[in-house]
């Protein structure tokens, strides 16, 4: 049984691994808000996706299909539907601490936070967390696309089942 497979996603920061990020998610099924200040930085995120999409999938209307998965949302609408919000914005711990701050209230209780980072420890990222055991750390490889491996992060006071969670959506299965 486990926990069930992640159906709705939110990224936050549309750079080159954020946008591939949810470009990925949404080719693999799920739909996928991506955030970032505003819709300038967004486009080039959506451009590349439509790329993949072409590109792997073929069929015009799949590669369709994918796109329409793909929402733009510079206000974070989609983060209190989201089962997991990923954060891939800079490598700036009190950038990404003031980020969960404001996310976490929106979120819902049950949804998983996981963060891009491969530099910065997961213990010194959850400090002020109201749930700390939910952030986890999801290592995409770039390019997204071509790197069919994410690195699931640990760390002291994991939740068991929701270090589960980004496994199931990965790029890998």
């Amino acid at each position: 049984p486990g926990v069930p497979p992640a159906r709705r996603v939110h990224v936050v920061g549309a750079g080159v691994m954020g946008g591939d990020i949810a470009a990925w998610c949404a080719l693999k099924g799920m739909t996928v808000t991506l955030q970032d200040q505003d819709m300038a930085r967004i486009a080039p995120a959506l451009k590349r996706a439509a790329a993949l999409y072409a590109r792997r999938l073929k069929d015009p209307r799949l590669a369709r299909a994918a796109f329409d998965r793909l929402i733009p949302d510079p206000a974070g609408d989609g983060v209190p539907l989201a089962d997991v919000v990923i954060e891939a914005i800079s490598e700036q711990p009190e950038a990404k601490r003031a980020l969960y701050r404001a996310l976490e209230p929106r979120m819902r209780a049950d949804a998983l936070l996981a963060t891009n980072t491969s530099s910065l420890p997961l213990e010194t990222l959850r400090a002020g967390l109201a749930r700390p055991a939910q952030l986890v750390g999801i290592h995409f490889f770039n390019p997204v696309a071509k790197m069919p491996l994410v690195e699931v992060v640990h760390a002291d006071g994991d939740d068991g089942a929701a270090v589960d969670k980004p496994v199931e959506g990965s790029p890998a299965r």
